[in-house]
């Protein structure tokens, strides 16, 4: 992952042109954005985020694509 403005990561294969999700932690829960829309946010409680993650792998979402 590589570092932007204020901490946002986001992975390191995202480049200067392409749309790219970023995420970084925030009063003790993590918060996602894309690159297209910097100002809209979701935020996660930790226990959340794990389970979004783990859903990622498993493919639960793999439709949506």
């Amino acid at each position: 992952m590589t570092v932007s403005e204020v901490g946002w990561r986001r992975s390191a294969t995202c480049t200067s042109n392409s749309t790219c999700v970023e995420v970084r932690p925030r009063n003790g829960r993590i918060v996602m954005r894309s690159t297209l829309s910097a100002y809209r946010e979701l935020e996660f409680s930790p226990d959340d985020w794990e389970i979004f993650i783990a859903d990622i792998k498993s493919g639960k979402y793999a439709d949506l694509i």
